[in-house]
């Protein structure tokens, strides 16, 4: 009976997964159901976002929570206190960002700011270390 549980949670993608989780991580004793209509957990919309974490975003708390999210990542096994088969890779991202250097300089001290390792590469640059993109 559904009457049995505290919580009742429809899909169990990225987002209603987590909140399972967060749940049961602060309330142990709370009981919660997950429905999902299909077959196999996180393979709708949300699924296909997971798979890899930013650090960059407008607003500082998104990137607050983005970069708490990467330290999660990188210490799953910990953070689930569980093992896990959940691997991390450090691989980095290529972003085009301002118009202009000056404009470019300020988003790197910005992401500095934040512990972010950046580097900011002119068009030549750019050819160089990436060959196959057109820029």
């Amino acid at each position: 009976s559904l009457l049995a549980y505290d919580v009742a949670i429809v899909g169990a993608g990225v987002m209603g997964l987590n909140i399972a989780f967060q749940l049961k991580r602060r309330a142990p004793e709370m009981k919660v159901i997950v429905f999902e209509q299909a077959n196999q957990l996180g393979i709708g919309s949300s699924g296909y976002t997971t798979g890899f974490c930013r650090a960059f975003y407008s607003l500082d708390d998104t990137m607050k929570f983005a970069l708490q999210g990467i330290k999660a990542f990188q210490n799953f096994n910990e953070y689930v206190e569980a093992p896990s088969e959940v691997k991390y890779w450090k691989t980095g991202a290529l972003w085009m960002m301002g118009k202009t250097r000056h404009e470019n300089m300020i988003m790197q001290q910005r992401l500095e700011a934040f512990g972010v390792q950046s580097e900011v590469l002119d068009r030549r640059e750019a050819s160089d270390r990436f060959p196959l993109m057109n820029f």
